[in-house]
């Protein structure tokens, strides 16, 4: 409730009451009045009840905000107040006239009451939540034709930052200061020794920058050159190297990652030394490869108990699996946030993160928490997805958000070429399963064409198949009569393992003319690891005839 620029209660403007040690106290006069029993029309926000009492728990909770922020947090929470006394209609006009941004900033701090009261409101009349970028101003001190470089320069990013997010890309708020402020660091410099317009500019200027600075040529700095260069392209690309082969001697990329036995001693740590939220924030960054900062933002709708009774999380457009013991932590961050939330409907949930209750940033996850690591501790859990299995660049992408370029990055660190492309109806019909929509009546796989040109001759008799199971598992087999098989294998009367472990779809399978070539391909592949099966897989997949769509 402090307002500490003026010493004054930002709620309700009465003069503070001063604390025993000399700094200014958390009430105001109404709450001495109050306190001293002396009756009074008016009594402070904090002594009283409803949106006001919650309006004052909240700002004494962030009494520690920077002075501008806690000003505004408490003017924003004081018209709140102020409108919902008036009827509903005030209210909702007051929150359809706030700004993208403030209602952002509202809903950074607010507690579960007012998240609700808000959340209502942003599903009646589809309201947008998004934080401004952060301004930079162009130093006035610079020459003129630097200024208006700079300014053009700015103004792209602005443009670009503007179409990044209508495609549904996430940029930070600092998103153009960050890449703005080397380069207004090297225009200052090259105008302290006599230059007053690009044109005069050469290399041995911005090497001699450089040094003076004792840093390397930054990508943002390279970037701005580029532009500055007449190019206003900067983020395109040149290809210098070569491109990518298939051959196994190319040399591999240097990346940074942990053994899975230390992740989980470093999981473990945390678990004991933490709170349950941001034990899941690091779990969420240390096994499924997510950032810190999406880990944060996650809304209480991405993550579900469906119709099996099992946990479901939705990252980005695919849904996965959750271990139990996370779901069971997760719902219980729900309840202690939202002790209602069961009863809410599924547009309202999209506007609750649980997270925001519990710590005021990511930040003190990235620092504190994973010790300034995240980056090679997500990498350790994108690599691992890829090792476990997640091969296709567009499952991948989907499911956990990674970019296509890191993707591609990863897969040179293998000897040999991982990459393999799942037809998207297979990942449709993929969540259809997760979520427990499947149709137990449907067929789970088309018959398959018996005309397998791998044989070139003889009628094909045996087959060598290769199911996807749930857990990860992948299941071998032979049979003369594949579909009667494989329908087998659904009822869970086909093997042990595909009883215990239902299979979800065929992956691949080959044809051959005798039952020991069979019998001895399939020994070799069930002695293969499962980084080689899906290799298989992919060879085999090569000729589209021995692929078996998944409807």
């Amino acid at each position: 409730m402090v307002d500490k620029a003026m010493g004054s209660c930002v709620l309700c403007n009465q003069i503070l009451c001063k604390a025993k040690s000399g700094l200014i106290g958390t009430h105001c006069s109404k709450a001495k009045i109050s306190k001293r029993k002396i009756k009074s029309d008016e009594i402070c926000w904090a002594d009283s009840h409803g949106l006001k009492k919650s309006c004052s728990d909240l700002l004494k909770k962030n009494s520690r905000l920077h002075p501008p922020k806690f000003i505004k947090l408490g003017e924003l929470l004081k018209s709140l107040v102020e409108k919902s006394e008036k009827g509903e209609a005030s209210l909702e006009k007051f929150v359809i006239d706030l700004s993208d941004n403030e209602r952002h900033f509202l809903m950074q701090y607010a507690n579960g009451e007012i998240k609700l009261l808000m959340a209502e409101i942003f599903n009646k009349y589809n309201l947008v939540i998004k934080q401004d970028l952060i301004d930079l101003k162009i130093p006035e001190d610079l020459p003129d034709d630097f200024i208006l470089l700079l300014e053009s320069y700015k103004h792209f990013f602005i443009r670009r930052y503007n179409v990044l997010m209508s495609k549904n890309h996430y940029r930070t708020p600092q998103y153009m200061r960050r890449n703005l402020t080397k380069s207004i660091s090297l225009i200052r410099y090259l105008s302290s020794i006599g230059m007053t317009d690009w044109y005069q500019v050469k290399d041995k200027h911005i090497v001699s920058y450089l040094e003076s600075t004792r840093k390397n040529l930054h990508i943002e700095l390279k970037r701005f050159i580029n532009y500055a260069n007449n190019d206003r392209k900067p983020f395109k690309k040149t290809r210098l190297d070569k491109k990518r082969s298939g051959s196994a001697l190319k040399s591999s990329v240097k990346v940074k990652t942990y053994t899975e036995s230390t992740i989980d001693s470093f999981l473990e740590e945390i678990y004991a030394k933490h709170s349950h939220a941001e034990y899941l924030i690091a779990w969420l960054v240390c096994k499924l490869g997510l950032t810190v900062e999406f880990s944060y933002n996650l809304n209480m709708s991405q993550i579900v108990l469906n119709k099996e009774n099992k946990y479901i999380f939705k990252p980005y457009q695919v849904w996965l699996k959750l271990p139990k013991n996370i779901g069971d932590l997760f719902y219980e961050i729900f309840d202690q946030t939202f002790p209602d939330w069961r009863s809410y409907d599924q547009e309202k949930l999209i506007f609750l993160k649980p997270f925001h209750s519990l710590f005021t940033d990511a930040s003190r996850a990235s620092k504190v928490l994973l010790k300034g690591k995240a980056r090679e501790l997500r990498t350790t859990a994108i690599i691992n997805l890829m090792k476990s299995g997640f091969l296709d660049r567009v499952t991948l992408h989907q499911s956990i958000g990674v970019s296509m370029p890191s993707i591609t990055k990863y897969e040179n660190i293998f000897s040999v070429d991982l990459h393999s492309t799942i037809q998207p109806h297979i990942i449709k019909d993929r969540n259809k399963v997760i979520q427990g929509e499947f149709n137990e009546s449907k067929p789970l796989i088309k018959e398959v064409d018996k005309k397998n040109i791998d044989i070139t001759s003889g009628k094909v008799i045996w087959y060598v198949y290769l199911l996807e199971c749930e857990n990860n598992k992948i299941y071998t087999g032979v049979t003369p009569d594949i579909n009667n098989r494989i329908f087998l294998h659904y009822e869970g009367k086909g093997a042990l393992m595909t009883k215990l472990n239902k299979p979800k779809a065929l992956l691949a399978y080959k044809a051959f003319s005798s039952k020991s070539d069979a019998l001895s391909m399939e020994q070799r592949v069930k002695k293969m690891p499962k980084i080689g099966k899906l290799l298989l897989v992919k060879e085999w997949n090569k000729n589209s005839s021995n692929f078996v769509d998944v409807n």
